[in-house]
Order: C-alpha cells, then sequence, then structure tokens
C-alpha cells in the first residue's frame, strides 16, 4: 500500500510504500492536525516500461 501523509505547510508531504500501517504514527498526524491518504498499490505499476508511451 501506499500512505501519503500531508502537514499542513505545503511542503510537508511524505509518501511511503508500506507493507503494514503504522497506526500509531497515523493516529498522531490526525490528531496534529494532518491528513492521511492510504491507496493500495496496483500490481505491475512501475515494474515495467510502457513501449509507445
Amino acid at each position: 500500500m501506499v500512505v501519503i501523509y500531508l502537514g499542513e505547510d505545503p511542503d510537508d508531504v511524505i509518501v511511503r510504500e508500506e507493507t503494514e500501517l503504522d497506526v500509531r504514527e497515523l493516529m498522531s498526524r490526525l490528531d496534529s492536525g494532518g491528513s492521511v491518504f492510504i491507496a493500495m498499490k496496483a500490481d505491475g505499476i512501475g515494474d515495467e516500461v510502457c513501449e509507445g508511451c
């Protein structure tokens, strides 16, 4: 999965590819006013080269 943490500052963006969700960090970021987005990484994305793209 891909976890994106957004803070109040536009430059405060952290993107991580994780196999487990750190609930403590997630709650800490939410409690401090940040936003958290979680998405599943599609299989094969970034693993192969697209010819003609």
